[in-house]
């Protein structure tokens, strides 16, 4: 069980203001306190979801298995096998269900982790309950924008998303979780789009994300990836389509 301090007190604040437009969602939630667990419940419902809570790693992936959702809520921190564990298992059978990881585990390399097993959102505690539910509208509105692909491809660059790999050439290439993300939106946009739209997106994974860690990320994939990924950096634009330096 993570540390529980805090992060009680958060989660029932605005959560009848916080209701989420779409009806008959249904979302897991592992959590294996039951006070943060009962409380996220509630307010969750109160928000307009459907809500399936399960304290234990096992049962859940089992539950989930069996059911239909259209989320899942993790914790990390369960009592019988590891949240990343359960993160795996469930990513090797269903590669599109949005997964919000809510955890105390703070750290950046935590963090990026478990956005490299397959998590699409990554909440530390203490969070507001709207906080959250704006979190899982931005997650539903990427995917209902953003069809599901399990391989996008470049040029010589394949991404293998459901595992997190990256090939060039056929030869596996390293790289970090900002620029597995950057990569995979300018893979998917089939328009032009903006830094800021792209340092928008980096920022829903990472808050403190700044425009100076996104040239760097980009410089580093040119180095990676060659001119490949210099011609797909055309797609960036501020008021026109720039060329970034590597």
């Amino acid at each position: 069980m993570e540390s529980t301090s805090k992060r009680h007190q958060s989660v029932g604040r605005g959560n009848r203001a916080a209701t989420m437009s779409n009806a008959e969602i249904r979302i897991l939630l592992v959590e294996d306190d039951p006070i943060l667990g009962r409380a996220l419940e509630v307010g969750l419902e109160q928000g307009g979801l459907i809500v399936n809570w399960q304290r234990g790693g096992a049962a859940a992936c089992q539950v989930f298995d069996e059911g239909r959702f259209d989320g899942l809520l993790l914790d990390l921190g369960l009592p019988d096998m590891d949240g990343l564990d359960v993160l795996h298992r469930i990513r090797q059978t269903n590669c599109s269900v949005p997964i919000v990881v809510v955890t105390a585990r703070t750290r950046v390399e935590d963090r990026i982790r478990g956005l490299n097993s397959g998590a699409d959102d990554y909440l530390s505690k203490p969070f507001e309950l709207v906080e959250l539910l704006a979190r899982l509208r931005a997650v539903k509105r990427r995917q209902a924008t953003t069809p599901w692909r399990s391989f996008l491809r470049h040029g010589d660059i394949t991404v293998d998303v459901s595992n997190h790999r990256v090939m060039l050439r056929g030869q596996r290439v390293w790289i970090t979780g900002p620029e597995f993300f950057a990569l995979c939106f300018l893979m998917r946009e089939l328009e032009p789009v903006s830094t800021i739209e792209l340092a928008n997106h980096l920022r829903m994974f990472w808050e403190e994300f700044e425009p100076s860690d996104m040239q760097r990320c980009l410089r580093s994939l040119s180095r990676k990836l060659g001119h490949d990924f210099i011609a797909l950096q055309t797609r960036l634009h501020t008021n026109r389509r720039v060329r970034l330096p590597h």
